[in-house]
């Protein structure tokens, strides 16, 4: 929590007070391109297609140049880039660093990579995923079952399960939980991955839990895809993409319970497809941190 609030400090010196105003407001969607019934429109108000989507709110405001941002972002989107131990990066715009096998190969104090990322629209903390050659608990391909219970929560569905509890470690994750094998290991499910992060403390705090599904489908950029996310702020998005030599799955899970009681809400980040699939289904996870 304090090195939250440091955080937080720190926006206010740097740039005024923006956060307490915007927290808790909603994304745009990221579109910003206009249509007509077979292309793209270089005509921002075409015959025939009036009130289209990317003439409206933030994204609007932000193609024409009058949008005050307190960090950066594609479209309407306002991030920032926050360190392992919950300050702001000093430098700020900077790309993620990889070398030449794709591995992450980059430093926080050159701007080249960071753990987490603050969200000045919505007020939302998010994780952010890594892909080392030695991979760590937070490797973009890791996967992961659905599960929440009062006995193991997963912060967000908890007990509200749906009135079923999910998928017990059916993906494949760091230092997998197995009986006889690895009997200190961890359980490759939501629930599981919560504790371990949250053991770890990423970016300094121990509140973090899964995401409901209009929180993750707020970072959804819909004006991108393959990943419909804004990639400079979000590297190693899980996710084959098209890339059959990546097997992860797109889906990445949400904590929230669908109507039947074996399946719950992920989201596509390809597109920003909402789908529900059964929760032994192994998908992707990031986490989500609420601001105080």
């Amino acid at each position: 929590m304090t090195h939250f609030k440091n955080l937080i400090l720190l926006a206010v010196l740097s740039w005024g007070n923006p956060l307490s105003a915007q927290t808790g407001a909603r994304n745009d969607t990221g579109q910003t391109e206009v249509y007509t019934a077979s292309a793209v429109s270089a005509d921002p108000e075409p015959a025939g297609f009036p009130g289209q989507d990317a003439r409206y709110g933030r994204d609007a405001a932000a193609a024409d140049a009058a949008l005050t941002k307190v960090g950066s972002g594609a479209a309407g989107f306002d991030f920032s880039k926050v360190s392992a131990n919950g300050q702001l990066l000093m430098v700020q715009n900077q790309l993620w660093a990889r070398d030449a096998q794709g591995f992450d190969s980059g430093d926080e104090e050159t701007g080249t990579r960071w753990s987490c990322v603050y969200d000045h629209v919505t007020g939302l903390l998010w994780e952010v995923k890594t892909h080392a050659v030695l991979p760590d608990l937070q490797d973009r391909e890791w996967t992961y079952s659905w599960y929440s219970s009062a006995e193991r929560p997963d912060g967000t569905a908890n007990a509200a399960n749906g009135g079923n509890p999910g998928g017990i470690n059916r993906g494949e994750c760091f230092d997998k939980f197995d009986t006889e094998g690895n009997p200190d290991g961890k359980f490759c499910d939501s629930a599981g991955y919560v504790a371990a992060i949250n053991e770890m403390g990423l970016c300094g705090l121990t509140d973090w839990r899964m995401p409901t599904l209009d929180e993750l489908r707020s970072i959804v950029h819909y004006g991108s895809r393959w990943p419909a996310i804004d990639v400079d702020f979000f590297p190693n998005v899980p996710g084959d993409f098209g890339n059959p030599q990546n097997p992860v799955p797109n889906a990445t899970w949400t904590g929230t319970p669908a109507r039947f009681d074996d399946s719950a809400w992920s989201v596509y980040f390809e597109f920003g497809a909402q789908i529900n699939p059964g929760k032994t289904f192994a998908a992707s996870v990031r986490l989500v941190r609420s601001a105080p």
